[in-house]
């Protein structure tokens, strides 16, 4: 196998580093998204927790009377 010249390394690698830009780029878009996704979800549970919890003791105080 013949070995590669300098200037054609360089250039790999060149190509190689703006490909894992775009890829990371993508990479960090993905996690944003996810980010807000995951923000959305942690308050539906908490909504959902804090109503079923005064549901529970609204009946418990409406038994008690």
């Amino acid at each position: 196998m013949a070995r590669k010249s300098v200037q054609t390394v360089d250039s790999d690698l060149k190509s190689h580093e703006r490909e894992c830009e775009i890829r990371y780029q993508s990479i960090l878009t993905q996690l944003e998204r996810f980010e807000k996704r995951l923000f959305r979800m942690e308050g539906l549970i908490l909504t959902s927790t804090v109503t079923v919890l005064g549901s529970a003791a609204s009946l418990f105080v409406l038994y008690l009377n």
